[in-house]
């Protein structure tokens, strides 16, 4: 099993810790040209907020769903890797939901 942080209700000025919640989420398989990841770190800066808003989102990043994982900076292990350019071990930085794709 897999941990997702979502997003559990629109915060109300600045977020607090009861507008998020961690899920369960059965680890998916990686498939070929995909690999799987562990976030060890997620920004929520203040620049993600904005999408934090029911029908806020425009063609860059859309709102964030209720109930769905918060999209964020992300520090990252690859964990699994079906990917040539991705190897088992390595670190990555990059903008992730925070939730397990393959």
């Amino acid at each position: 099993m897999m941990h997702s942080v979502v997003l559990a209700r629109r915060p109300q000025g600045n977020p607090v810790e009861a507008d998020f919640a961690v899920r369960e989420a059965p680890q998916p398989e990686v498939g070929n040209g995909f690999f799987l990841t562990r976030n060890t770190f997620i920004s929520l800066d203040a620049g993600f907020r904005n999408w934090m808003n029911e029908d806020s989102g425009d063609e860059v990043l859309p709102a964030m769903e209720l109930d769905e994982p918060v999209m964020g900076l992300v520090l990252a292990e690859v964990l699994e890797s079906k990917h040539h350019d991705y190897q088992v071990g390595d670190k990555l930085m990059a903008r992730f939901a925070g939730k397990p794709t393959a």
